[in-house]
């Protein structure tokens, strides 16, 4: 609104004040509708960033959960590989002198040289200290024991009156050395 620099009348006042007042107050609703509008999502806004700090706090406790998961899994699996590496070591010991003594009774013998073999790879599996190279050896190891099994079922050496398959002796199941050692007459049999 332009004013001249005339002298106005004072209705003429009047209604050019009413006008600065309507169009004031008519500015003055509308930016307490846009005052009304932003705090409503002002408060929408703090509302979803509540809920994204709760998954966020979430998330972060699964995070922390399965990270201790993980470690308890991988301290289990490394125990799991140890008591594993042990019952080889142990077996190895076991069975290092009845293979010894086979070889020297029956040295022509192809499935106790076989059987020697399967000793030696042990023994190299044995002495590995990275896991996974360990555990491919001996993947790889098992393989060629399955062919050694199958080449030596076809033989079985007597000992006076009792023989045995070479079958059994490289899968030797729950048997205890002293009681095949006595079966194969390499002991006396205490009754």
């Amino acid at each position: 609104m332009q004013l001249d620099k005339k002298k106005y009348k004072k209705s003429e006042v009047e209604a050019i004040l009413l006008d600065v007042k309507t169009e004031y107050e008519n500015k003055l609703k509308e930016q307490k509708g846009t005052i009304i509008e932003l705090t409503n999502d002002n408060a929408h806004l703090k509302s979803e960033l509540s809920t994204y700090k709760e998954r966020e706090a979430y998330l972060s406790s699964a995070i922390i959960s399965a990270e201790k998961t993980a470690e308890k899994i991988k301290k289990k699996a490394e125990l799991q590989y140890e008591l594993e590496m042990d019952k080889l070591r142990n077996f190895n010991n076991k069975w290092d002198e009845y293979f010894l003594l086979l070889k020297e009774k029956y040295p022509m013998y192809a499935p106790i040289e076989n059987a020697i073999d399967v000793r030696a790879k042990l023994m190299s599996l044995l002495k590995l200290s990275n896991s996974k190279r360990a555990i491919e050896k001996l993947d790889k190891m098992l393989a060629e024991k399955g062919s050694i099994n199958k080449k030596s079922d076809k033989f079985t050496a007597v000992t006076s009156d009792n023989g045995f398959n070479m079958d059994e002796v490289l899968n030797p199941g729950e048997l205890e050395l002293e009681d095949l050692c006595k079966e194969l007459g390499l002991m006396d049999i205490d009754e």
